[in-house]
């Protein structure tokens, strides 16, 4: 790009110093050049959010301009916003493209949802609000598939952002679409300001990260409505199901709501093959088999999946077409007490790899 700059972040970024919009934005140096921008973010859009018709009053007459509003972002962490006037619509939005590149800020992304806990940046980590006038919007993170439940100025701003699933709320005069989209952008920007336990917005899927086997016990009299809720969020809706779940602080807390009507714990690799092997199941009540896993997700069989999934390469949900959810069969002998936890000689609660000897229990007849 033909550009002489005149900032010194502009030189930084010109000689090469400076590589990725983000080194530049922790430079705390003033972004005073849309160039450095175009060099550093390329694939760039934009799109106008309001054009409106202004006028004022002076001594020779009525002047009339147009007011401009503008969002750009590259569809993955960084969007801005800016507003301009000119006496030409065209140069209004020029004029605002330039003033929304100077604005640009890097947002922080993740899966904050407690129903969802994938751990990819399709949402936001936490809930934010964000002020402007009389508006008031409030973010809140959703689980994938739910998409942008906001107004349609805030899916234009969220989706330049490259989030893809929020929840919204707003208060005040939301038609005023400059407060709405200022109120919206300054919500986002709450996401790089509030502190955070590194710990807690670690991706999930690392190498070394627990799975836990999750087996309802207790069936569904008497169940409070909220304890049901969460069942069905985990998928456990009847006895004996079983499902996997990362040990996340959003599961956690989930177990914890329910410990009274399930039981679980670590699962190792072997254990988790076999599950996957005879009870694993596809949609129409196909069985997984070493051939589908070898087309579908090039693991040459079955173990070597389930050992991908334990290490945190691959999620079990990842598996095209997968059920969720393994039916297994009443444990042999019985279930312990059923209204204990198991440090009380019970079938409930915490039981770390024990949950393996039980899960064997429950093949039922013909697995070894």
């Amino acid at each position: 790009m033909d550009w002489e700059p005149k900032t010194r972040l502009g030189k930084l970024v010109y000689e090469g110093k400076i590589t990725s919009m983000s080194q530049a934005l922790r430079s705390n140096l003033p972004l005073r050049e849309p160039e450095i921008v175009d060099v550093l973010l390329p694939d760039l859009k934009e799109e106008v959010i309001d054009v409106r018709m202004v006028q004022r009053m002076t001594d020779s007459g009525r002047r009339t301009k147009f007011s401009v509003m503008v969002a750009v972002g590259n569809e993955d962490g960084f969007v801005g916003i800016g507003k301009a006037k000119a006496k030409e619509v065209g140069a209004a939005i020029r004029k605002a493209i330039e003033v929304a590149k100077l604005n640009i800020i890097e947002i922080n992304r993740g899966c904050g949802s407690w129903e969802c806990g994938c751990g990819r940046p399709h949402s936001i980590p936490f809930k934010v609000t964000g002020k402007c006038g009389s508006v008031r919007v409030t973010l809140k993170p959703a689980p994938k598939g739910v998409g942008l439940a906001v107004g349609d100025v805030a899916k234009i701003i969220l989706r330049l952002a490259g989030v893809k699933d929020v929840w919204g709320f707003t208060q005040g005069h939301t038609k005023t679409t400059v407060n709405y989209a200022m109120a919206t952008y300054d919500a986002l920007k709450q996401t790089t300001i509030v502190r955070v336990n590194p710990r807690l917005i670690m991706p999930i899927y690392k190498g070394g990260v627990k799975l836990y086997a999750v087996i309802r016990v207790r069936g569904r009299t008497g169940v409070r409505r909220d304890i049901r809720d969460t069942l069905t969020m985990l998928n456990l809706t009847r006895v004996n199901h079983c499902v996997i779940v990362p040990d996340t602080p959003s599961y956690r807390g989930m177990l914890q709501k329910v410990k009274d009507y399930v039981t679980w714990g670590e699962i190792n690799p072997d254990t988790l093959a076999k599950l996957i092997r005879y009870k694993g199941r596809l949609y129409g009540d196909e069985p997984i088999t070493d051939e589908y896993v070898k087309e579908k997700l090039g693991f040459d069989n079955v173990e070597e999946l389930a050992k991908a999934i334990v290490d945190g390469k691959v999620l079990y949900k990842d598996i095209p077409n997968v059920k969720p959810v393994f039916r297994l069969h009443p444990p042999l002998k019985g279930w312990e007490k059923t209204k204990r936890h198991f440090t009380e000689g019970g079938a409930l609660g915490y039981r770390g790899e024990k949950i393996n000897e039980l899960i064997e229990r429950m093949f039922g007849p013909g697995v070894k």
